[in-house]
């Protein structure tokens, strides 16, 4: 697992079907709404779907979207 360098949370790295990397954070009651909530399966970060959350899979945000030291 990895850290963030501004605010020292650990995140983790997942792939985005357009290959691009991005670093995701468990998904909180204590984040700001309206933030789009991911997947993390295998590696490779999808959207949440409806049935993703009714399975119960852990759910992340992105942590640039969510990171408490954003815009300091």
């Amino acid at each position: 697992m990895a850290t963030c360098r501004d605010c020292a949370h650990e995140v983790l790295w997942g792939e985005l079907p357009t290959g691009k990397k991005i670093a995701l954070e468990p998904a909180s009651l204590k984040q700001p709404a309206g933030l789009r909530t991911f997947v993390l399966l295998k590696g490779m970060a999808t959207v949440a779907t409806d049935q993703d959350r009714r399975l119960h899979r852990p759910l992340y945000v992105c942590h640039w979207d969510a990171c408490p030291a954003k815009g300091k």
